[in-house]
């Protein structure tokens, strides 16, 4: 499967060419959705549709005050965290990071929402400019600070530690790279980069399903060190990926996301080469 030649950047239109539809004619950016192809669509929708995992995960930790799946004895450790001076638990901080993570993903929705609704009007894309400045201004540097945090406080093995702060750092490069291509017009990179970020953010409920897999396989996620074991975030990058080149695959746009792409590679892999880590567990 080959790529479409190059769109030229900052036009106001863009060749979309819809999947297996070969000569497709060209049309405008804002029909085609910023576009996304058909699979790219399907992604998106199944990614945010996978927060609903969350649901009875937040429904435990109210009921019982503690992170893990309910039926089970795979529980995070509450610890107490001196966190840049203030004293909080393992629990608070997970908190503040998925809710931080939750109101990036729903700030997506609408974007994703509006720029899908039919009858686009003036009114519905500056709510997309507005909800845009939003997220890259609030909401992601929000989240990027709790992830952060977390990382530093509350994983403490190296292999999870790099594979959990890489996250946000590529959410970020999705963003910024998104916002550049819109400023010049550029809506194809606008649509990849943010199908870029969305399927990261989303790795979260991704990475839950995963988990609620193995548990019911009879595998122990949580090792000895209350860790979460490697092999659920090696599955998680692995299947990400895949989710990601189909994604572009399907839009004949995989040589222009070779870049991201391949940073993701290239850390997943150094980190299985040089770093500790089990497959059923965490070392340090």
């Amino acid at each position: 499967m080959s790529d479409p030649p190059p769109e030229p950047q900052g036009s106001s239109t863009v060749a979309a060419t819809p999947d297996d539809v070969p000569n497709a004619p060209t049309v405008s950016a804002q029909s085609s959705s910023f576009a996304l192809s058909r699979t790219q669509f399907w992604l998106l929708c199944v990614a945010f549709a996978s927060n609903l995992i969350f649901v009875p995960i937040f429904g435990n930790y109210a009921k019982t005050d503690q992170w893990g799946a309910r039926g089970t004895t795979e529980i995070i450790p509450n610890n107490q965290l001196d966190v840049l001076g203030v004293h909080v638990s393992t629990n608070t901080l997970i908190l503040c990071h998925a809710s931080a993570a939750l109101l990036l993903a729903a700030c997506f929705l609408v974007q994703f929402i509006l720029i899908r609704s039919k009858g686009r009007t003036p009114g519905r894309m500056a709510a997309h400019r507005t909800v845009g400045t939003v997220t890259l201004c609030g909401t992601a540097p929000l989240y990027a600070f709790f992830a952060v945090l977390l990382c530093f406080y509350v994983i403490q093995t190296p292999f999870n530690r790099v594979m959990y702060l890489f996250l946000p750092v590529m959410i970020a490069y999705g963003l910024v790279v998104g916002f550049m291509g819109y400023r010049r017009g550029d809506r194809i990179r606008h649509a990849d980069s943010m199908f870029l970020a969305v399927l990261l953010l989303e790795s979260a409920p991704i990475y839950r399903v995963i988990a609620i897999g193995m548990i019911k396989a009879g595998v122990q996620v949580i090792a000895p060190n209350g860790e979460t074991i490697d092999g659920g975030a090696i599955i998680r990058t692995i299947v990400v990926l895949i989710l990601l080149v189909v994604g572009y695959l399907s839009a004949h746009r995989l040589k222009r996301n070779l870049l991201p792409l391949g940073l993701i590679t290239a850390v997943f892999v150094g980190s299985l080469l040089f770093l500790p880590w089990a497959w059923d567990g965490a070392p340090s």
